[in-house]
C-alpha cells in the first residue's frame, strides 16, 4: 500500500471516528414518541473519540505529506499513533455501546421523574468500533512495514 493511499484511508477513518459520537446512538420507546440520544448525550467516554479521531487524522496527514522514499520513516511514528488511537477509540466505543447508561427524565410542572426504558442501540453504535478498528488495523500494518528489517 502506498503512503498516499494509507494516508487517505486514515484521514477518512479518523474523520469518521471523530464525528460518529454526534449521531444517534441510543433510542428508547416512551409512551408518546420515540426518544433519541447521541453518543455524547448518552455516554461520557465518547467525548474522547473526537480527540482520538484527530490523532488518526494527524497520522493520515503524515502519510499523505510524505515525500517520495520517506514512507517507511513516516510509518515508524504514524503507524503506532494510528494503531494506539484506533484501539483506544474502538475500546471506548464498545464500552459505551455494551453498557449504555441512558435514562428518560420527564419534567412537568417543575417536577422531574426518571422513567426506566429499554435502550435500543442505533447503527452509529455499531459503526464507531468498526471505523476505529479499521484505523487500528491500518496503523498495525503501517507499523509492521515501518519497522521491518
Amino acid at each position: 500500500m502506498s503512503p498516499r493511499v494509507t494516508g487517505v484511508a486514515l484521514l477518512l477513518a479518523g474523520a469518521a471516528t471523530a464525528v460518529v459520537p454526534g449521531f444517534t446512538w441510543f433510542s428508547g420507546p416512551p409512551p408518546a414518541t420515540p426518544t433519541h440520544a447521541s453518543g455524547f448525550a448518552g455516554s461520557g467516554q465518547l467525548w474522547m473519540l473526537p480527540l482520538l479521531g484527530v490523532l488518526i487524522v494527524l497520522a493520515g496527514v503524515g502519510f499523505v505529506s510524505a515525500r517520495p522514499g520517506t514512507g517507511r520513516a513516516v510509518a515508524r511514528w504514524a503507524g503506532p499513533l494510528a494503531l494506539a488511537a484506533g484501539l483506544v477509540a474502538a475500546a471506548l466505543a464498545v464500552w459505551a455501546a455494551s453498557d449504555p447508561v441512558v435514562s428518560l427524565r420527564v419534567t412537568t410542572d417543575g417536577l422531574t421523574e426518571t422513567v426506566p426504558v429499554a435502550v435500543t442501540l442505533e447503527p452509529a453504535a455499531f459503526a464507531a468500533p468498526v471505523v476505529a478498528g479499521i484505523a487500528a488495523a491500518i496503523g498495525a500494518v503501517a507499523t509492521r512495514v515501518g519497522w521491518r528489517r
